[in-house]
């Protein structure tokens, strides 16, 4: 099988290793001419703080053996969930106890870098205007634009990691097949600057500060770079004034709900005015609901964007591409059965804010007290979070039934 991934961001690396798995002949195009350079346009939240997750951890050890050890010799930072994690959220903080996992935070280029260091895919840069090419209702390859005129490359399958572009959606469309889109408004924006520590603070390495509204709509994250320094992210939404310098952002994190990231950026030095990232809708394109091409899939992004809030699009990327490597020339009907496996990663994380609010339901402070009290209830609410469990634990009769009494407990 001879297959063509198109976009050598995370999602296109992670696709074109889980074919190679399957011993199938990859070629990556992307339309950036240099891979390694960081800040490319093809990754534009590269300036932003990326954690890897638990679900993304468990199928990077799948596709990539060793990626841990490689991110930690590029210096990154380190730490075990929740021993090393300041949080507040519900109004409470959060117990800090070791729940059996670890959490990595690195510039984005560095989680590339990784990957190619692992498995250099053949790749072809500077690719322009690329298009499906669509024979008797088979994607039998692609075309594209470069200095040298118009290339063509034959393939059995294609596989779009073109990131929320997502060109096949276009591509269906020239087809007359018409992919059905969800949305959900998330109006969601994130500035991320570094700090560069002038003096020791006693919190712990990482910290998250979640909004309790109606009173506090910001949030906020810190983690460790690896080289010394904290990297920054405050977050919020469409009535939030977004920081677009050093004191707009310190002004912000004084509105937090608890001071602690207010203290660690007081004792630093931030190294620049924040980069800002904004996404007004995320959208999930229904490749699920539609026949589709026969030779032509989707995976990471080019699927789903999600809220950036969560953290969880590298994650559901991995995910997708572990499915891909399980079933890529299996069986026949193997691309369907992909097609329908990559919905269910991206429905778990889709709706999963709204999932965890129906099931608390106002208790939350309830659930905050609980997970104090019982350390598998904290861990199971934490690995939902890092998609390593589904929210529906959350509405088993037991636990509803201790929330509701620990609720009217209080309210008595």
């Amino acid at each position: 099988m001879k297959a063509v991934v198109v976009g050598a961001g995370f999602a296109g690396l992670a696709a074109a290793q889980a074919l190679a798995t399957r011993g199938v002949q990859v070629v990556v195009i992307e339309r950036d001419d240099d891979l390694r350079q960081a800040g490319r346009r093809g990754v534009p939240q590269a300036a932003h703080l990326h954690n890897v997750l638990g679900r993304a951890q468990l199928h990077l050890d799948e596709l990539f053996p060793g990626w841990r050890e490689r991110l930690i010799a590029s210096g990154c930072g380190r730490g075990t969930v929740s021993l090393d994690t300041g949080v507040f959220e519900f109004g409470h903080e959060m117990p800090r106890r070791d729940l059996g996992f670890e959490i990595f935070s690195t510039p984005r280029a560095s989680i590339d870098s990784v990957l190619l260091a692992i498995h250099t895919p053949e790749t072809i840069t500077g690719a322009a205007d690329v298009q499906a090419v669509v024979d008797e209702g088979r994607c039998t390859g692609v075309t594209f634009r470069q200095p040298s005129g118009l290339v063509r490359l034959d393939a059995d399958l294609v596989v779009d990691c073109s990131g929320p572009t997502a060109l096949s959606s276009s591509w269906l469309a020239a087809e007359q097949v018409e992919l059905p889109v969800d949305e959900l408004q998330v109006d969601q924006w994130y500035a991320t600057t570094r700090i560069e520590p002038l003096s020791a603070d006693d919190l712990p390495p990482f910290l998250m500060t979640f909004p309790t509204p109606p009173d506090v709509t910001l949030g906020a994250l810190v983690s460790p770079a690896g080289d010394g320094t904290f990297t920054l992210s405050v977050n919020g939404r469409a009535a939030d004034p977004i920081p677009r310098t050093v004191d707009e952002l310190g002004s912000l994190l004084r509105m937090l709900a608890t001071p602690s990231i207010a203290t660690r950026y007081e004792h630093g030095r931030a190294h620049s005015a924040p980069s800002v990232f904004r996404r007004v809708v995320a959208r999930w394109r229904r490749h699920d609901l539609v026949p589709g091409i026969a030779g032509l899939i989707a995976l990471g992004d080019s699927i789903g964007t999600l809220n950036p809030l969560f953290g969880q699009g590298m994650s559901v990327a991995a995910w997708q591409a572990s499915l891909l490597a399980e079933l890529a020339g299996a069986h026949d009907g193997w691309e369907r059965d992909y097609v329908h496996a990559a919905a269910i990663a991206v429905a778990q994380a889709w709706s999963l804010g709204r999932a965890v609010d129906d099931a608390v339901s106002g208790r939350s402070s309830a659930l905050a007290r609980l997970m104090a009290d019982d350390p598998e209830i904290h861990r199971r609410y934490v690995r939902t979070w890092h998609l390593l469990e589904s929210p529906g634990w959350l509405n088993e009769p037991d636990l509803q039934a201790t929330l509701a009494a620990m609720h009217e407990e209080v309210a008595e």
